[in-house]
């Protein structure tokens, strides 16, 4: 039986710092801070990537601040460490997205503004 400080982990109990309710998720890992690109605004300091897994391990996802950023400088490193971690089976290594150019994205929003409004679509006919 395991407390509510331990995770599962391919059924072995694993010590954590912090507890960890079953069926969350968690940041494994956080990328290096970006550089401000417009000192004015000074939107620099934000982490370029973040690793989240659930508490067994069994899923895994990388989130990047700038696709072509993360796979030009970050990328094969970070796949290396998540491998030592154990992230190389089939059920949880890392797998691509598709990240084309036809993809489109929301502007980043600024975290004293709230989020804008969508407009019901009505339903095809």
């Amino acid at each position: 039986m395991t407390s509510d400080k331990d995770t599962i982990n391919n059924n072995n109990v694993v010590p954590t710092p912090i507890p960890i309710p079953k069926g969350m998720n968690q940041i494994i890992k956080v990328g290096p801070k970006s550089k401000a690109i417009n000192k004015e605004k000074d939107e620099g300091g934000l982490y370029e990537y973040a690793v989240i897994t659930d508490y067994a391990g069994t899923m895994l996802w990388i989130l990047a601040r700038d696709v072509k950023i993360f796979k030009k400088l970050y990328e094969k490193t970070l796949i290396k460490e998540l491998e030592q971690m154990g992230f190389k089976d089939t059920y949880n290594r890392p797998w691509a997205t598709y990240q084309g150019k036809e993809c489109q994205y929301q502007p980043y929003a600024k975290l004293n503004e709230p989020e804008p409004k969508l407009e019901p679509k009505p339903p095809p006919v």
